[in-house]
C-alpha cells in the first residue's frame, strides 16, 4: 500500500486498479486495507470512512476520513466544490477541440447497476459535466493516442 500522507484525521493513499475504494463483502477494498494499516500500527477498533470514490478498475489517490467528524468535514468541502478532481486519461483518437467542457444527463438503474447517459431530465437523472483539455498526442503505425487532464465538476 502506498501511503501520501496520514495524520489522526484522514489517510491519503495511491488505490491499485483492480480495488475497490469502498467496503466489499470480499473484504477485498481499501477500507479494509487501511484498516489492517491501522490495526498493524497498533489502533484498537479502527474506523475507516471513504469520502469519495474512485472506480475499481481505476488506480489514483483517494482520501479517506479516520473519525466521523474529519468524514463529515470532507464531505461538506465537496459538496461546497472546495475538493476538486482531476485525472489523467489516456484515450484512443483525438478529440475534435483542444479543450471543451463536456455534459450530460445520467440516469441510474440501480436494479442493473448501471448508469446510462439520457436525454432529459426526470426522477433519478444527475447532471455530469467535467472539463478537458489535450495534453499530448502519440501516434504509431496504426492508432493515434491522446493524453488527456480531466476536471470533473459533479463526481460523475
Amino acid at each position: 500500500m502506498n501511503l501520501l500522507f496520514e495524520d489522526n484525521q484522514i489517510i491519503v493513499c495511491i488505490k491499485p486498479a483492480g480495488i475497490s475504494s469502498q467496503e466489499r463483502p470480499d473484504k477485498r477494498d481499501m477500507v479494509n486495507e487501511l484498516i489492517k494499516h491501522c490495526e498493524n500500527q497498533g489502533i484498537t477498533n479502527p474506523q475507516i470512512f471513504p469520502v469519495h470514490r474512485l472506480d475499481t478498475a481505476t488506480a489514483g489517490i483517494m482520501v479517506y476520513a479516520k473519525t466521523k467528524t474529519a468524514a463529515a468535514f470532507l464531505s461538506n468541502e465537496i459538496t461546497q466544490n472546495n475538493f476538486q478532481k482531476e485525472y489523467l486519461a489516456i484515450v484512443h483518437g483525438v478529440p475534435e477541440e483542444k479543450t471543451a467542457v463536456l455534459e450530460d444527463l445520467l440516469f441510474r438503474d440501480t436494479k442493473k447497476n448501471k448508469s446510462y447517459v439520457v436525454k432529459r431530465e426526470r426522477k433519478g437523472v444527475k447532471k455530469a459535466s467535467l472539463t478537458y483539455t489535450l495534453i499530448k498526442m502519440c501516434t504509431n503505425e496504426t492508432d493515434t493516442f491522446s493524453l488527456l487532464k480531466i476536471r470533473l465538476h459533479t463526481g460523475r
